[in-house]
């Protein structure tokens, strides 16, 4: 049985971006205290699109209605009646884990999910119907509440550096360039696509979209951004390959998709002089 705290907001009618700031905020506070954190509020813009973190937007998708979490996984498209819940656990390690037990909670309360891990503490977010009881979400989890103990934010300016990287417009809305060198893997309904920009022998910009989890969310970025500039010789591509076996777990596709997909741009893209 766990004492869990229940994060309080300052009001109960937030910007989205400061919904998803308060998602990232009790992160913080579990990789800290090593205690389990819920927040529960209404979603406060109806019609809206919340991608996972690796999908690019859509051509129609691109207005004021669209966001973008820190979480990989399908985008959520919100309704007048939407709540977002997140919630932290401490103790995990495993990706897979968390996002096999996440998915059978999805498909039994119909909620859309996103789901990473950061220092062996399991981040889910979940939009759901407001009908759904945020502790049932706990309780098809695995988490036994003993004792809950409410925790009040007094006011909004803790969650204004994170907020304001949730509305900045390249971050909601990233766009996916496909190329001559473009390469897909795709494992039942996930998927992922990496497209290459060269230029003489250089590669000079890289883009992804993808429907996936991955821990810790940003590593497949900051692996990747070692191409740009770059020769895509032999090395770089021994490099990333470690990179991606050293440094990333994922779960929805397996690591020896994003290798293969990796061999697949250099076999188009790679400087094998």
């Amino acid at each position: 049985m766990t004492i869990i705290y229940i994060v309080k907001p300052p009001h109960s009618n937030l910007p989205p971006n400061d919904i998803l700031a308060l998602g990232e905020l009790i992160v913080e506070y579990t990789l800290r205290e090593k205690i389990p954190h819920i927040i529960s509020i209404k979603w406060s813009q109806d019609s809206s699109i919340v991608y996972g973190y690796y999908e690019a937007c859509r051509e129609a998708h691109i207005n004021n209605k669209v966001w973008r979490r820190i979480t990989g996984g399908f985008r959520a498209e919100t309704k007048t009646d939407t709540k977002y819940t997140a919630i932290t656990i401490p103790g995990y390690s495993s990706l897979r884990e968390i996002v096999d037990i996440a998915e059978r909670t999805s498909q039994e309360t119909g909620a859309v999910f996103g789901a990473t891990v950061f220092e062996a503490t399991a981040f889910l977010e979940f939009f759901h119907s407001s009908e759904l009881d945020p502790k049932d979400l706990l309780w098809k989890l695995g988490v036994s509440i003993a004792k809950i103990v409410e925790r009040h934010i007094e006011n909004r300016d803790s969650l204004v550096p994170l907020a304001n990287t949730f509305l900045n417009h390249s971050w909601r809305c990233f766009k996916f360039n496909s190329t001559q060198y473009s390469a897909r893997k795709e494992r039942g309904k996930y998927w992922l696509e990496i497209s290459l920009e060269k230029t003489g022998p250089y590669i000079t910009n890289y883009w992804l979209s993808g429907v996936f989890y991955a821990s810790p969310p940003s590593e497949i970025f900051n692996i990747l951004n070692s191409l740009r500039g770059s020769r895509f010789n032999e090395i770089q591509l021994y490099n990333i390959e470690l990179g991606f076996k050293k440094r990333v777990n994922v779960a929805g596709i397996e690591l020896n998709d994003i290798i293969e997909l990796i061999h697949e741009l250099y076999k188009k893209a790679g400087d094998k002089d």
